[in-house]
């Protein structure tokens, strides 16, 4: 099991899509409630490329938008899994604070 919990964490790790929502499905075990999970550099996964799974910033605003069904099914990598967990989400720049519950 999970020992360790933190009140925060910023994800400085890889930038593409797959990547940052594999770490956000990952690390939210790790934060404790009431704590934040930062997730940094979005919009270096949303570009002029050809996705190969759906954009995290996209995924996210699906979910807050009232659209779950959509990011179920866009998401393979566990995201989903910690929607349950969050409290609130505040989007920034290039930046995502996750509040945990």
């Amino acid at each position: 099991g999970i020992n360790a919990e933190y009140m925060g964490i910023i994800d400085d790790g890889g930038h593409g899509m797959a990547m940052q929502q594999v770490t956000m499905a990952t690390l939210m075990d790790y934060v404790k409630p009431g704590g934040v999970l930062i997730i940094e550099d979005l919009l270096t996964s949303y570009g002029n490329v050809k996705p190969t799974t759906t954009f995290t910033m996209e995924l996210m605003l699906d979910w807050i938008q009232g659209d779950p069904n959509n990011a179920l099914e866009a998401n393979p990598y566990g995201v989903v899994n910690i929607m349950k967990d969050i409290e609130h989400m505040v989007f920034y720049n290039e930046l995502l604070v996750i509040k945990k519950k």
